[in-house]
């Protein structure tokens, strides 16, 4: 009886310098990100000079019945069509490494969410899931779009899980890629982003130093994938007016679903996964899958927070497997 009560004395010692050891690395990620962001704060308000609409390098813009106008995407024929949603701090251009591939055999549609990329940017809009979902419909109305397969990454698989809770009847499938979503200790890059004055410094991506070194420590695994190239196409929404303003008051309102919103996503679900994703470790793949009953998980090998960016052909395969296509 003494010895097992020491070994579990031991295991208890041991998860606790576990956690103090994640702890200290979070606290000091947050430390080097507010050193950063005393740096460039200061560019921020000099740079927010262009609007939306003036600064988009492509795509079209659709009003919506709630007063917001998106920058959107589009291309390819056939049904259902694809809705492809980006993450936090991202626009359309995540996508661009799917779209050729998937409109060869599916009516794609991309979207900048509100208060991203170059869609509107009211300082007064409540920029969160249920504003996302709700104008994600209004966007598939608009596009007359009955049925579509909802593709999100990171806050997009989020955008996706609230509105097939909300709009069951409007999904045929679901992809969900490193997506947010649930509460865990593992999903520690959303809670430094989420502290305050830190969530200035991921929402001031201004700069393409700070944007590119971002990509690299936190994005993805490959950093030569981590372009100078792509971190200007990264930065290019941060100097738009309301930028800003939108993505700070964003991540303040991401919050975990509940288990009545699982319970309430009745299409097929499809989860990957960058097996070395550093935002959101990829133990919360298999979180998502317990609490999505017939869910299938893919995780793909030395991959990082956008496997769709990452190892674009990998992804693209795996998804056209889950919607058979050829």
């Amino acid at each position: 009886m003494a010895a097992k009560k020491k070994k579990g004395k031991k295991s208890n010692s041991g998860g606790f310098l576990s956690k103090a050891k994640k702890t200290v690395k979070i606290c000091a990620a947050a430390a080097l990100a507010l050193l950063l962001f005393a740096l460039i704060f200061p560019l921020v308000h000099k740079t927010e000079k262009l609007q939306p609409r003036e600064a988009a390098p492509f795509g079209e813009f659709v009003a919506l019945d709630n007063g917001l106008t998106l920058r959107v995407q589009e291309t390819g024929k056939g049904e259902p069509a694809l809705l492809l949603i980006h993450g936090f701090a991202a626009w359309g251009y995540t996508w661009n490494g799917n779209v050729p591939e998937l409109s060869k055999s599916r009516r794609v549609i991309v979207p900048d969410l509100p208060g991203f990329g170059f869609s509107d940017k009211p300082a007064d809009a409540d920029y969160g899931y249920p504003l996302f979902a709700s104008s994600m419909l209004q966007l598939l109305d608009k596009k007359g779009v009955r049925r579509a397969t909802l593709i999100g990454n990171s806050m997009g698989g989020g955008v996706a899980i609230r509105f097939a809770a909300d709009y069951p009847d409007r999904v045929d499938k679901i992809v969900l890629v490193d997506s947010a979503g649930v509460k865990s200790d593992h999903f520690w890059g959303f809670k430094l982003i989420s502290t305050p004055g830190v969530n200035s410094l991921m929402s001031s991506l201004n700069n393409p130093a700070t944007v590119k070194f971002i990509l690299k420590r936190m994005i993805f695994h490959d950093k030569s994938v981590a372009s100078s190239e792509k971190a200007q196409m990264y930065m290019l929404p941060f100097r738009t007016v309301g930028q800003t303003r939108a993505a700070a008051t964003t991540i303040n309102n991401i919050t975990a679903f509940t288990d009545d919103d699982f319970s309430r996503v009745k299409a097929p679900v499809l989860i990957i996964w960058g097996e070395k994703d550093r935002l959101i470790s990829s133990a919360i793949a298999s979180v998502f899958a317990r609490k999505l009953p017939g869910s299938k998980l893919v995780i793909i090998p030395k991959c990082g927070h956008c496997p769709q960016e990452e190892q674009p052909e990998t992804f693209n395969n795996i998804v056209k497997e889950f919607l058979d296509l050829k």
